[in-house]
């Protein structure tokens, strides 16, 4: 905005507004991504479908130019990701952190420090990640009308349609999210837990140890089910990128010079993107998914990222479920067998899942493969029937396995939730 006390004013205004609409209460943010509390949903969906409208209207008579960004798909579901999880865990978005850190509230400041690291880091990584990222499925300023081939007024008017009624028959939930919190600080000043749980602890003989183990092994819980998630995502992409290759829809150039194709298991040569564009344009191993073609060189700075976040993850993952023995231990909470079984098979699922070919060589290898490993195997010779078989052992069955042991980690912890937190739910 080029008047700067306009933008002073409009964003008092929009402070304001949060301020006044319970925006700004990180509980009320943590309670909708819990399915609790619909209040926050709820407003933004106002916001979403008046906003569109008045964007719509302003458009049409030339009182405002609607500019859309590009639809990147990776970088849209990667960037959404990351915003979610940063929300989740603090209660706060960039607007709503600096509204609250506006009125002196310190974890709000400490959320809007945390931001603007991650923007540096963004900024730092934007060059090598970023931008390769943003050409991979990019689809260039499309909207929805170009896509269906209808004009923009039937979109408009059939969303916000369809969005007004699924407010109007869900208004109620706002008032009986309200009654849930109020019946729970009931149930905890009466001492009333689950009527069909098993019987609570006394409030009087909980202590502040107990209390705090309780909420430590909560925020535990939490972070391990985000990890689970992320863990997940990682695995698909992963296997994803295998399938692309292994059908074609990956163009990736056949090996002309054993020195000019692979450096440092990081990159090709430009003879060889050169080789594939050459390939590609004359039609050889046409790689045509949803229109768009995809070289091999585009999906390198993703693999790379996708495994270090994997790995990284990997690694909090178990740390986390440690934690969980450690707590339920000292807190004398119970579920130790199932925890100690989940804890156990994280451990194997790690060891399986982490590159060891990349420190032993070929010798040992786990799950999480780099573009060299995918490249060797593509130009490999694959007309026998044990190749075959040993390609999908490789890059599936092995990956199968993992998979098998994360939802196994799973189901033993979440048998260890169901054992000791019913008997302690709703103590604080």
């Amino acid at each position: 905005m080029e008047n700067p006390i306009i933008g002073f004013i409009v964003g008092t205004i929009f402070g304001a507004c949060l301020v006044l609409s319970g925006l700004t209460d990180p509980d009320k943010v943590i309670n909708a991504f819990k399915l609790k509390d619909f209040h926050v949903i709820r407003t933004i969906a106002v916001c979403i479908l008046v906003g569109m409208l008045g964007t719509w209207f302003l458009t049409t008579i030339g009182a405002a130019n609607m500019h859309v960004k590009p639809a990147a798909i990776p970088i849209i579901i990667i960037g959404g990701a990351l915003v979610g999880l940063g929300i989740g865990l603090t209660g706060y978005c960039p607007s709503t952190g600096l509204a609250c850190a506006a009125s002196g509230r310190i974890d709000a400041l400490t959320a809007i420090i945390g931001m603007f690291l991650g923007a540096h880091a963004y900024i730092l990584i934007y060059p090598l990640i970023v931008m390769p990222l943003e050409k991979v499925f990019n689809y260039d300023k499309v909207t929805l009308p170009q896509v269906t081939n209808t004009s923009l007024a039937s979109w408009i008017i059939s969303i916000f349609t369809a969005g007004s009624l699924v407010l109007f028959f869900t208004r109620s939930w706002e008032s009986e999210g309200d009654k849930y919190n109020q019946a729970e600080d009931s149930n905890i000043d009466k001492g009333i837990f689950n009527k069909n749980g098993p019987k609570p602890i006394p409030r009087e003989k909980v202590t502040d140890i107990t209390l705090s183990i309780l909420k430590t092994t909560r925020l535990l819980r939490t972070w391990k089910n985000l990890l689970f998630i992320l863990i997940t995502l990682c695995l698909v992409l992963i296997q994803v990128c295998f399938w692309l290759a292994y059908t074609g829809k990956i163009e990736i150039a056949r090996k002309t010079n054993p020195d000019e194709v692979i450096v440092q298991n990081v990159t090709l040569s430009n003879s060889s993107v050169d080789t594939g564009m050459e390939n590609a344009t004359n039609g050889t191993n046409n790689t045509g998914f949803f229109d768009k073609n995809i070289s091999f060189q585009q999906i390198i700075p993703m693999l790379h990222f996708v495994n270090v976040i994997l790995v990284f993850a990997s690694v909090l993952y178990v740390l986390v479920i440690l934690l969980c023995i450690s707590a339920s231990f000292g807190g004398g909470l119970g579920g130790l067998s199932q925890i100690s079984r989940s804890f156990i098979t994280a451990m194997v699922m790690f060891v399986l899942l982490f590159p060891w070919q990349n420190i032993f060589g070929s010798s040992l290898i786990g799950v999480v493969y780099s573009p060299n490993e995918l490249y060797q195997w593509h130009l490999a010779d694959m007309n026998s029937t044990f190749s075959i078989v040993l390609l999908f052992l490789r890059f599936t069955g092995y990956w199968i396995l993992v998979m098998l042991l994360l939802m196994k980690v799973q189901i033993h912890s979440w048998l260890w939730s169901k054992a000791i937190f019913p008997k302690l739910k709703k103590v604080y």
